[in-house]
């Protein structure tokens, strides 16, 4: 469950248990300061790993805020290279997730041979970085090579059927389970539920 902002949305996410709970450190309307993750982020069932999304960052910035909110893993999503993977590895010490927008097999396959921890699949959209809302192909999946998430209008309707064909260790949801721009219980829930009695979800 990504772009928590609120302690409301952390009361949500310890009732549901999602495997991550992601916060947004770039340019977004679910964008979290520092301090303001670091306190979401001591509230949260230690159960739940936090994720820090990142755009662009200088891997300083990033191991700066890493060590500060206390997160578990990574997320780049802007146009972070080979080596600046590298680098927030080992300033940070934590898994990477490389968020790759990808139309086609050819967006993704050079990204098997990077040394990201997991990608992440996300549609692409021209001209515009970060999470696009916008549904993937999910048989684009195919085409990677290492562990990967599934993103991209994951919702109620249709997540359950894209995670059965492309077969992801963890699906990112984020707009599709917001009412007015916030995040709904109700619809974190129902997405928790469906994945558990698909059998697509474990625990």
């Amino acid at each position: 469950m990504c772009g928590i902002s609120r302690e409301r949305d952390i009361d949500f996410l310890n009732d549901a248990l999602p495997d991550y709970a992601g916060f947004i450190f770039a340019r977004s309307p679910r964008k979290v300061t520092p301090d303001k993750a670091a306190g979401l982020i001591s509230l949260l069932d230690p159960r739940i790993k936090a994720v820090g999304v990142f755009v662009n960052e200088t891997t300083e910035t990033i191991a700066d805020i890493a060590k500060k909110t206390h997160l578990s893993v990574i997320q780049l999503h802007g146009d972070e290279d080979f080596e600046t993977i590298r680098e927030v590895k080992e300033r940070t010490g934590l898994p990477v997730w490389k968020a790759i927008r990808a139309g086609s097999e050819e967006d993704i396959l050079p990204w098997n041979d990077s040394p990201a921890d997991a990608l992440l699949l996300d549609a692409k959209v021209m001209g515009k970085r970060g999470g696009t809302g916008k549904r993937i192909d999910p048989n684009l999946a195919r085409a990677v090579r290492k562990p990967f998430l599934l993103a991209g209008g994951m919702n109620c309707e249709n997540i359950v059927r894209a995670a059965r064909i492309a077969r992801p260790f963890a699906v990112d949801v984020n707009s599709g389970v917001e009412t007015d721009g916030m995040k709904d219980k109700e619809k974190i829930q129902a997405v928790i539920r469906l994945l558990a009695r698909s059998g697509l979800r474990k625990g």
